[in-house]
């Protein structure tokens, strides 16, 4: 900005560029003054350069008034004055607005070194204290006019908040559009944030608190739209007072805080490994999803949805960490508190399962925001991780989870993407983010169970069994680099539930629930130790001598007097515990331990218990089980082909144990009532047991079979 100001206009344009301001000043008609601005606007700025135009802001000598009322007044004042009162007609209010948003619009600082460095700092200095300034004076009425009168039966707006002060829609999205202007504008010379003044810093506080009162609660969506940008430039900005209203300015993007937790002891530290992951569960359990409404994280527009999203991502950051007057200004606590007990509860019940693939691509960016912030904050600190840190940690892997999996490759791509940005950023090493999941297995595990158990939507469900498979897939990429195939130890005790889990998956009605749980069951089968302990409880489940009934509940319950085993007690249990099996077992054939002794003696387990009474029994009774075996023997048989490829020469007398007990069990379908319908599938089966490709000396089926089982 320089020191002098030229007004490049010829002597005609000069005189109309006085009446013009002349007939804005006096005011002698509504008309009159619309067509002034309007010509200002329109006809007479575009021709000024950028020092004219503030010039024409704030000289006060380009008109003289006669009757000396409005002497020593500036331009932008006597818009303020028409914008901030009833007394003058909307038009007038709206064209006052454009045009004082135009005229900011062309203000510009000086980037380039003239010869005297000092004109340059100087102008600059100069616009600087001018936009200061007009942030002290506009913003005061920017939240007069958008802040709500007194309920009355008359200011009652259809969708049942008040009406602000300010009638118009298009005048209040000028108003935040004019802040908007102003904190850019003083954001863009100095080195963000800017050093304010404590004047200025109260009213920008005033507006932190009036926004989520009004124009982000207001029904105009544009209007919803620019005040999210307002904020993330605050952000920017003034941090400071962001921090303080954190929370304030959360509400409305995704709702209320959650201040009530049942069982409090989840939030207790504990040195012993046990209580800590009894106090995991608990508080896993505890945490209550809220049911706020009128958020713009519901609002029907999607890209309404998406800045929400942004928004929150900014704001938590900075309530995190910022710099100010060259200090960096830590509260890793209150960021903590923001996401776990607001921003958590508010956004898992709706963003994951958003319609629109743009939203949850924008759930994911916030999800490694947030992960960014902690890691940072953690890093910083270098004292032992609080618990609530933990759970906070766990909340947000669980949403990339959920966004790792999800059914649009584009989303998936997108969350794989950011989470590798993230461990290059933070330095977390190859499959940091499996590391990462691994080190707080226990809460993730236990509140995915948590929501797939007790879930009342399907989609939910069913969304939150994809993020088990996923999480499944992560633990083994990063136990086959850190200690074998090992879980976490929250997975061994948690074994049972798992398995029963699964078993309601397979018996809902709904396909996509069965679709999810095969993918579910076909992870634990891929790693070893999940397959092992789950085989471990199903077989000894099966082996239990528990009296076979028709009408019985279809949900599978844990054994009081054993609580090692699950009580199978019908043809139905049978038939879900059969799919588990079959499922296990895919999983286990795109596995490389294919080959492992213990998965040899596994699949013997699996073969041997499949011939059992009570299974035979219940093909007789229920065709469902009856299908369920024959996949089962199918798998067996595709998995004998695939162990004999890599041991041809070993472990035959073990492949003919399983082959016979196949063939009884083949034999024992095609007697059964539900023969007609599975009779092609089985004959099939048996041809392919007794082929070359699988046998070097094929024989018959009857040779094959073991005299016992002729019998």
């Amino acid at each position: 900005m320089s020191s002098s100001f030229e007004i490049k206009l010829d002597e005609q344009d000069s005189e109309k560029l006085k009446q013009c301001l002349t007939d804005i000043i006096k005011y002698e008609s509504q008309i009159c003054c619309r067509n002034a601005l309007k010509m200002l606007e329109f006809e007479i700025c575009p021709r000024l350069n950028d020092d004219a135009i503030f010039y024409v802001l704030t000289n006060t000598s380009i008109v003289v008034d006669e009757s000396k009322m409005n002497n020593n007044r500036a331009l932008d004042d006597f818009l303020l004055s028409y914008i901030s009162s009833d007394d003058f007609a909307e038009i007038c209010r709206e064209r006052a607005c454009t045009c004082l948003k135009t005229l900011l619009g062309r203000l510009r600082f000086d980037d380039k070194e003239d010869d005297d460095g000092m004109t340059r700092r100087r102008g600059n200095a100069v616009l600087l204290g001018y936009a200061q300034s007009s942030l002290n004076k506009f913003i005061p009425i920017c939240v007069n006019r958008l802040s709500s009168t007194m309920p009355t039966s008359s200011t009652i707006m259809p969708s049942g908040g008040c009406t602000p002060v300010e009638r118009s829609e298009e005048i209040r999205l000028l108003l935040i559009q004019i802040v908007l202007q102003l904190v850019q504008l003083l954001g863009s010379e100095m080195t963000r944030p800017v050093a304010t003044s404590e004047e200025l810093e109260t009213v920008v506080s005033k507006l932190c608190l009036e926004l989520p009162r009004s124009s982000l609660l207001d029904p105009y969506p544009e209007l919803k739209q620019e005040s999210c940008n307002l904020i993330k430039i605050l952000c920017q900005v003034f941090p400071q007072c962001v921090q303080k209203h954190a929370e304030t300015l959360l509400t409305p993007l995704v709702g209320r805080t959650i201040t009530k937790v049942n069982g409090e002891k989840g939030v207790v530290e504990s040195n012993s490994s046990d209580a800590s992951l009894a106090i995991e569960k608990d508080f896993a359990s505890s945490l209550q999803m809220s049911t706020s409404v009128n958020t713009l994280l519901r609002h029907r527009h999607s890209k309404i949805r998406c800045i929400a999203l942004e928004t929150v991502a900014v704001v938590l950051t900075c309530t995190g960490s910022y710099k100010y007057n060259g200090e960096v200004h830590d509260d890793l606590d209150g960021a903590v508190d923001r996401i776990l007990f607001q921003v958590l509860p508010n956004v898992e019940p709706l963003g994951p399962f958003d319609k629109s693939t743009s939203v949850r691509i924008k759930l994911s960016q916030m999800v490694c925001s947030h992960l960014g912030l902690l890691l940072e904050g953690l890093m910083d600190n270098g004292a032992e991780t609080p618990l609530k840190v933990k759970y906070t940690v766990a909340g947000l892997l669980i949403l990339h989870l959920m966004c790792v999996s999800d059914a649009s490759e584009i989303v998936q791509e997108t969350a794989q993407k950011n989470s590798r940005e993230l461990v290059s950023t933070y330095h977390l090493g190859y499959n940091g983010i499996s590391k990462l999941i691994r080190q707080h297995a226990n809460s993730i595990l236990h509140t995915l169970l948590d929501r797939i158990v007790h879930g009342r939507a399907v989609e939910h469900k069913k969304r939150y069994l994809d993020a088990f498979s996923s999480m499944l897939k992560h633990l083994t990429m990063s136990s086959a680099l850190v200690d074998g195939f090992e879980l976490p130890k929250c997975f061994h005790v948690e074994m049972k539930s798992i398995v029963s889990m699964l078993c309601d998956a397979f018996n809902s009605e709904e396909k996509c629930m069965y679709e999810s749980a095969i993918h579910a069951a076909a992870s634990m089968g891929f790693n070893l130790e999940s397959r092992k302990s789950a085989l471990g409880i199903i077989l000894a489940s099966i082996g239990s001598p528990n009296e076979i009934k028709k009408d019985i509940s279809p949900i599978i319950v844990i054994d009081e007097k054993d609580e090692s085993k699950l009580i199978l007690s019908s043809p139905r249990h049978f038939s879900t515990m059969l799919c588990v099996i079959s499922s296990l077992l895919r999983g286990m054939l795109d596995s490389t331990n294919i080959d492992h002794e213990d998965t040899l003696i596994g699949v013997m387990k699996i073969s041997s218990s499949a011939a059992r009474e009570k299974i035979i029994e219940a093909i007789y009774e229920s065709e469902d089980t009856a299908f369920s075996l024959l996949d089962v023997l199918n798998v067996v048989t595709l998995w004998c082909k695939k162990y004999m490829t890599l041991n041809n020469e070993h472990s035959l007398s073990s492949i003919d144990i399983i082959f016979q007990t196949n063939l009884f069990c083949c034999m024992h379908l095609l007697g059964g009532k539900h023969s007609l319908r599975l009779a092609t599938s089985t004959r099939n089966l048996i041809a392919l047991t007794c082929t070359s490709d699988l046998r070097p000396d094929a024989v018959s089926p009857p040779d094959l079979l073991d005299p016992t089982y002729n019998n």
